[in-house]
């Protein structure tokens, strides 16, 4: 699965984390993998983990590339967004269709 867009947490649940956010996105499971590395040579995947709450996922380790079954796999394109930036960007996405919309 390619997402676009990621939210990364500003103000951390915990201070030495990485953590990252998925807004209105239909992912109910518990953890998914990252592969890492460019694309000649990964190196293994990131491991996240969902916590705290829904949608939620903190990264929890690096596994090998011989890691038994790294599944889901997302892959990450794109620009990483602050949640205020990621917003913003939202609402004007918003506005511009809106008003695309009420064209003639």
């Amino acid at each position: 699965m390619k997402l676009e867009n990621i939210v990364i947490i500003e103000n951390r649940l915990f201070q030495n984390s990485t953590q990252i956010y998925f807004e209105n996105f239909p992912f109910d499971g518990d953890e998914f993998y990252v592969p890492v590395g460019d694309y000649t040579k990964p190196i293994g995947f990131l491991k996240f983990k969902q916590i705290a709450k829904p949608g939620c996922f903190e990264l929890s380790e690096l596994v090998s590339l011989d890691y038994p079954s790294p599944n889901p796999q997302f892959s990450l394109s794109g620009v990483l967004y602050s949640r205020q930036k990621a917003i913003e960007a939202h609402q004007s996405i918003c506005a511009y269709q809106q008003a695309v919309n009420r064209l003639p």
